[in-house]
């Protein structure tokens, strides 16, 4: 399969999934500030998280759209999943003491089992489509420079 259609077609699934939950969260401001409240997080923390969390995952979208900025989007997509993935973790484990409610919208329809699965799959995409992104890098920096070697721009001793 070519390797520039599993990189597209896994930020696409990204940016629905960033977009979606960044404007659930936004839409609906006191709710979702009503569930930060019942996370185990310190005291205050409801307040940044207010507005670090959607305004994050929007600009993961935005790195993620344009093709310039898409590595650096894909990097913020791996980070923000495995962030995700490692706080179900800890809720599963019982590491707060108790098992908060879930997060808004269809994702709190999900058990947090279910919800482990669904991280660990997107955070395993966001990953794979890094590593693609990388090598595809690599390899068209790979030609350019063997190209440049064969027209004799590079290397020839001519200049």
């Amino acid at each position: 399969m070519n390797k520039k259609l599993v990189i597209e077609g896994i930020t696409a699934l990204l940016i629905l999934l960033f977009l979606y939950t960044a404007l659930s969260k936004l839409l609906d401001l006191q709710a979702f500030r009503g569930q930060l409240v019942l996370q185990p997080f310190p005291a205050g923390w409801e307040s940044v998280l207010l507005w670090a969390l959607p305004l994050t995952e929007l600009l993961a979208c935005t790195l993620l759209f344009f093709p310039r900025t898409r590595l650096q989007g894909l990097y913020l997509a791996s980070l923000l999943m495995s962030v995700f993935t490692l706080y179900v973790a800890l809720v599963l484990t019982r590491a707060f003491g108790y098992i908060p409610c879930s997060c808004g919208g269809v994702l709190e329809r999900m058990n947090w089992e279910t919800h482990l699965v669904f991280n660990v799959v997107f955070l395993a995409l966001a990953i794979t489509a890094t590593i693609l992104h990388k090598r595809s890098d690599q390899q068209a920096l790979h030609v350019q420079t063997t190209a440049g070697l064969f027209n004799g721009k590079e290397g020839s001793g001519r200049e």
